[in-house]
């Protein structure tokens, strides 16, 4: 037994933590997509809420539409998010729609699941008088 030396350079080693490093890397991509879209819909629903409210409760002694639009327009906008409808009815109830684009690694390049990106919500409220 003095012909041949066996050399182990870890190659088997080296390309099983690759693939487990691969895998991970892929994982953690699509953990991050999968939570960013369930934080916007949870977020935007909020948003939604906090418009109307604003959009009810504007100041002054009669209904000003324009005004409690630009209202519920600027929470919007304060969460980059877009306000998309607004109502506001004879009784003071807001109703606004709004949606917002959400931010993900690879969602977004792929049509069959480029609709979880976008997001919307709509809310009323109806304010003591």
């Amino acid at each position: 037994m003095t012909g041949l030396r066996h050399r182990d350079d870890g190659g088997i080693v080296l390309g099983w933590l690759f693939r487990v490093a691969l895998v991970l890397s892929l994982l953690g991509v699509a953990a991050f997509d999968v939570i960013a879209i369930g934080v916007a819909h949870v977020g935007i629903e909020d948003v939604a809420s906090e418009a109307a409210f604003d959009a009810a409760h504007v100041p002054g002694p009669k209904l000003d539409a324009e005004r409690a639009k630009v209202a519920a327009s600027r929470v919007a906008s304060d969460a980059d998010a877009r306000l998309d409808a607004f109502t506001l009815a004879a009784d003071g109830t807001a109703t606004v729609t709004v949606s917002q684009d959400v931010d993900t690694l690879v969602v977004r390049y792929l049509s069959p699941l480029r609709r979880f990106t976008v997001t919307s919500a709509t809310a009323s409220h109806t304010p003591v008088r």
